[in-house]
């Protein structure tokens, strides 16, 4: 609808990120899901994925960061550090994979 797209254009602008509405766009499909972005170093960011531009830079609200560590002794198990970032820009150029997590939170409608 028209009203979520300037609501959409005018959270991107707040984030200094513009994005091109055109019909070719399958990214504009995902947003406000929450997604898995790996990215090179393997950590995982996961958040609600508010905005993108041509670059792929990313914009994720509430985002929490996963590292896998690996053990320091054969046999042990590998170990998850989670931690909360909160709004991030994620630079496109760092991106390995982008997965959906979960779907858009239902909106209350009054």
């Amino acid at each position: 609808s028209d009203v979520y797209k300037r609501q959409l254009l005018y959270s991107c602008e707040a984030a200094k990120i513009t994005i091109k509405m055109s019909k070719g766009n399958k990214f504009l499909q995902w947003i406000n899901y929450r997604v898995r972005a790996t990215i090179q170093d393997s950590r995982m960011l996961i958040g609600t994925f508010i905005a993108y531009d041509k670059h792929m830079n990313l914009v994720l609200a509430d985002t929490e960061e996963l590292r896998i560590i690996k053990p320091k002794k054969p046999g042990e198990p590998y170990r998850e550090q989670k931690r909360t970032l909160g709004l991030v820009l994620l630079r496109g150029e760092n991106i390995v994979s982008m997965s959906a997590e979960a779907p858009p939170a239902q909106q209350v409608r009054w």
